[in-house]
């Protein structure tokens, strides 16, 4: 029997990085089992029966001295942990909605609610957002109970709310909603992922009931957010007040959009979200007061604890600094017990403690960009900073070097998750990073250093604020320098798990490369495997289409986007004047999944332009002109120019034609115009239109397949307006954008081949 004895250190079957970081490996298996459990529909019951099955095994034979039976209960240990991650998060997952709350929903009806203030309130351009727990909701025979946390929405003033206040008021229930094209915002999973499970707009003022015993250090803390703001504003000017907000609170509600999104797209966003420097910068200036003073090591290291759990309080809890204030705080006790703490434990346990609380957090891009971020500059730093230390002899030197290796390390850890959730890595920050991190932190203490100045002098604190607005301005100015450069973002769309494995493999073999084993023979057969798949996806991969047409989900409003593979795209937009920010929310995100452009640069109005610019694809020329355009009579137009009511796209088998809005001309006038259309054609045709009238359009062009564009009429349900015109025409392929989440179609050579989406990811179209 293979037996050995429990100090023999020669056996090392699990890597020794790993085996020093416990809380690491457990992190890791709670992730997974989280990952799991939200994919798989399985029983809470089931799941927690498995993990103490397994948990028990692994103890037993973890204690064991024969080699085989601690290795079996190391791997039950695993198995454990992982079962304990996808109980956390079906239990988390189960009962939401709760059935009264979808039959309060479905209403669509104003209703009378009692609830309480479950969290802290933050403004947007609409107005506040206030997380509420709903009681019960008052009906004809009584008070019907509910117990849903929803988010009230939509606010003009709160009136001193705080945490544990009871509200009364009329309102209606919406579900929010969910992504309707690829690479849009799904609204509904960012908010379950937060905890809410519906959205409430008010329809009355919101009535204060007596607060209940309910206290948290919401009710401290959020006075305190307020008197910061305050006390910013009336030294600083709006802009530099708002972004000085941004860089000490992370709080970015009032920050002006272009600011913030100078900062995204320089690589320097990072500044504007509470992390491990904000933690540090806040714990030194409570200790080295206490320093100074000699302080004992016990009472300065427990305050500076308790102003940590204050501080994440008062920034919200965002995950960045929970998991910033987790580390320090671990760090700090290890240096009270005398027991130093690894950085990377420290990490792991930070995510281990964040998972077991709330397990959601895990599919946030804010948890997945820190702990990522942390941990690339951790394990990069730590290879790289010995062996600096003989090559700069010069201190600023080996500072800007370290400095720079780090930002690398963060920029490319966090690539794969940056092009997953945005399709954009942005680059610029390695070198933005080196001017914006030491400025943005010399501008966060004089920020600090304002708020009890303010109270002793005012010549001072009018010197100081004067210099902070320089500084601020300054680095906004720094922020806009490297946003507008062409490289400051690489476009990455819809990166495939495929790629991303390779990428970690390789990071692997890289920082590993002077290991102990031999690592030149995986790495050639990890080349040979990775040529050979990479072939084998080409060969297998259809030919790229020419061009597309993308009729994307708006709403009340149309949009298709005239796109090609080689990167460039044309928008048509119904009634651009509006100011709704379409092109952002909607389009771009769309293209930066579909190829990897994140900016529309030509845009063309349904009602205003009649002229379009000339479209490059990859391989030939399309010009827009060559769409036949059908419009009416000069006279019939108010603008003033003739007003198009439909294009037809003629390609070498088949037409589309785009029917834009409905004519007040009889309609066989508009189809005399497109009389060219005799093969088997595809129409699309506006949702809004009557029934009446789109039967007509069927019965005399006969099409092969049929476009239902944006929502129709009334609010009817998308599903049952598609079930009812399959019904009539059997023979014609019907789609509705509403229904399907955007229709695409693909410009082939010789044909035009409608598909529709069936997934959440843009790249799967059947």
């Amino acid at each position: 029997m293979n037996t050995v004895s429990r100090t023999d250190s020669s056996i090392r079957w699990i890597p020794a990085s790993i085996a020093r970081h416990p809380a690491l490996l457990a992190a890791a298996c709670i992730s997974v089992g989280v990952f799991l459990g939200d994919a798989l529909d399985m029983s809470s019951v089931s799941i927690l029966v498995a993990a103490v099955v397994l948990g028990f095994v692994g103890l037993v034979g973890s204690q064991s001295l024969v080699l085989t039976t601690r290795v079996v209960g190391m791997l039950a240990v695993c198995g454990a942990l992982v079962t304990l991650g996808a109980w956390r998060i079906t239990v988390t997952n189960s009962g939401r909605p709760s059935s009264s709350l979808t039959e309060l929903i479905a209403s669509e009806r104003q209703v009378n609610l009692f609830a309480r203030v479950d969290g802290v309130p933050y403004q947007k351009s609409s107005g506040w957002r206030l997380p509420l727990r709903l009681l019960s909701v008052k009906t004809p025979n009584g008070n019907q109970p509910l117990d849903s946390r929803v988010l009230l929405t939509s606010i003009p003033s709160l009136r001193g709310l705080q945490f544990g206040d009871y509200i009364r008021f009329d309102g209606r229930v919406f579900a929010p909603s969910t992504q309707r094209n690829p690479g849009g915002f799904d609204y509904a999973e960012y908010l379950h992922r937060q905890g809410f499970d519906a959205t409430v707009r008010p329809q009355s003022p919101l009535s204060k009931w007596p607060q209940d015993m309910h206290w948290s250090l919401y009710n401290i803390a959020d006075p305190v957010r307020q008197w910061i703001r305050e006390t910013f504003a009336k030294s600083l000017d709006d802009d530099p007040q708002a972004l000085l907000v941004g860089l000490i609170l992370g709080d970015t509600d009032r920050l002006p959009k272009p600011v913030y999104n100078a900062f995204r797209e320089s690589g320097t966003s990072h500044l504007l979200a509470v992390s491990g420097a904000n933690v540090w910068l806040v714990v030194g200036m409570i200790l080295l007061p206490m320093y100074a003073f000699s302080v004992p090591r016990w009472p300065r290291t427990i305050v500076a604890m308790v102003v940590i759990v204050f501080f994440s309080f008062l920034t919200r809890n965002e995950p960045s600094v929970v998991r910033a204030s987790l580390m320090v705080a671990l760090i700090l006790a290890g240096r009270l017990l005398w027991r130093p703490v690894a950085p990377v434990n420290a990490v792991g346990a930070a995510a281990l403690i964040i998972l077991l609380l709330s397990p959601s957090q895990l599919f946030r891009p804010g948890f997945q960009l820190s702990f990522a971020a942390v941990i690339g500059i951790i394990v990069v730093v730590g290879r790289v900073e010995p062996k600096l230390r003989g090559v700069w002899r010069t201190r600023l030197g080996y500072t800007v070097v370290l400095f720079f290796v780090a930002s690398l390390a963060a920029t490319v850890a966090t690539a794969p998750i940056s092009a997953w959730h945005f399709g954009t890595v942005p680059v610029a920050g390695l070198v933005s990073n080196l001017l914006m991190v030491p400025l943005a932190g010399m501008t966060a203490h004089l920020g600090l250093l304002l708020l009890p100045l303010q109270a002793v002098t005012s010549t001072g604190t009018k010197a100081l604020a004067l210099g902070i607005n320089y500084l601020l301005r300054f680095s906004t100015r720094i922020a806009e320098f490297f946003a507008d450069m062409s490289w400051a973002t690489l476009s990455w769309p819809s990166p495939s798990l495929l790629i991303l494995a390779h990428l970690v493999l390789v990071a692997v073999l890289f920082l590993n490369w002077r290991h102990r084993y031999n690592w030149f023979r995986p790495f050639v057969f990890y080349v040979c495997i990775s040529l050979t798949v990479f072939a084998a996806l080409r060969y297998t991969n259809p030919t790229s289409p020419v061009a597309s047409i993308s009729l994307l989900d708006t709403g009340r409003q149309r949009v298709a986007v005239l796109s090609s593979s080689a990167g460039s795209a044309a928008g048509i937009i119904d009634d651009p004047g509006l100011d709704d920010e379409i092109d952002q929310w909607i389009v771009q995100p769309f293209l930066r999944y579909k190829i990897g452009e994140p900016k529309l640069d030509t845009w063309t109005s349904w009602r205003r332009l009649d002229g379009v610019p000339t479209f490059q694809t990859n391989g030939s020329i399309i010009r827009i002109q060559e769409w036949k355009r059908l419009f009416t009579h000069d006279d019939l137009d108010t603008l003033g120019r003739p007003h198009i009511w439909a294009d037809l796209w003629p390609t070498d088998s088949s037409d589309i034609l785009m029917i834009r809005d409905l004519p007040p001309m009889p309609l066989h006038q508009l189809l005399a115009a497109a009389r060219t259309m005799l093969r088997s054609a595809t129409i699309i045709i506006p949702s809004q239109a009557k029934v009446d009238w789109i039967r007509e359009v069927i019965d005399r062009s006969r099409p092969t397949n049929v476009v239902l564009y944006g929502r129709p009429r009334f609010g009817q349900d998308p599903a049952e307006t598609l079930a009812f015109w399959r019904l009539r025409f059997p023979d014609v392929e019907f789609y509705s954008s509403a229904e399907h989440g955007g229709i695409t179609l693909d410009i082939l050579p010789g044909r035009v081949n409608l598909t529709r989406t069936v997934s959440s990811r843009p790249d799967s179209f059947e």
